[in-house]
């Protein structure tokens, strides 16, 4: 029955009550045909803004909280829009932003698990395919998969990128190439991805945070300590949140 209430009955309850509203509003005025047709185009027009913009408020929210890095926060309310979605398409984005949220605060396994789940229901679009493979390639990585991560990154992220236009899947790709020759011991290339990345404002705080981190870990690779050691205060101070502040590996 909650589940009926929440996936039913909440989200179709404001234009059930407009709807009402409308329908006693025409039958009290008594228009002629002609208005009776201009205000039901009008009506249709309200809701259909009124949809749109509660489902953009949702993707808003959740792409606020993925970019700070608030883990959190992404957590609870994207599993509340999973909970309350009766389709696949629309539940799917809302899945990936589940998984982020995870993966962020360091639940590898539960971010596997998500990730796992958006594939089999097959409704994830390109965009959010790419995404939801950068998402597994980063917790990859973090495992010490590095073969596993160069499989993903050749097979599904680059070629996928090549296909779409504009800079945020190019700079998906970049990361995520970054990450791969981090895993694969290769610094001394991941290092400038990283430092580039970290001081790129057109990524958010939560991408420049890690940027950070894998930045350090470069460092201190090579012995650099005290570089490392301030690179991950900046990590720290991006996105507190997330395993880029609270996983650091110890220093000399």
């Amino acid at each position: 029955m909650q589940k009926f209430l929440r996936t039913v009955v909440e989200p179709y309850a404001v234009p059930v009550i407009m709807s009402l509203a409308y329908l006693f509003l025409l039958e009290a005025s008594d228009p002629s045909g002609t208005a009776k047709v201009l205000l039901g185009v009008a009506f249709g027009g309200v809701i259909l803004t009124w949809v749109a913009f509660r489902e953009l408020r949702a993707h808003a929210n959740a792409s606020r909280a993925a970019a700070i890095g608030a883990a959190d926060e992404l957590v609870t309310s994207a599993a509340d829009q999973v909970e309350r979605r009766m389709f696949a398409r629309s539940r799917a984005p809302f899945l990936v932003y589940l998984a982020i949220g995870h993966e962020q605060r360091g639940d590898f396994d539960a971010a596997t698990a998500v990730l796992d789940r958006a594939e089999q229901e097959r409704a994830l679009k390109p965009a959010w395919q790419l995404l939801a493979a950068t998402t597994r390639l980063a917790i990859l990585v973090e495992r010490g998969d590095a073969a596993g991560a160069r499989a993903l990154y050749e097979r599904g992220i680059g070629p996928a990128t090549q296909r779409m236009a504009g800079p945020g899947p190019r700079l998906l790709a970049e990361e995520a190439l970054a990450r791969v020759r981090f895993a694969e011991g290769d610094h001394a290339a991941a290092a400038p991805m990283f430092d580039k990345m970290s001081g790129d404002v057109r990524l958010g705080p939560a991408t420049r945070a890690f940027a950070h981190y894998y930045a350090a870990r470069c460092a201190e690779a090579r012995g650099d300590h005290d570089l490392a050691q301030r690179r991950f205060a900046d990590a720290a101070h991006l996105a507190p949140e997330t395993y880029a502040a609270k996983k650091q590996p110890a220093t000399a």
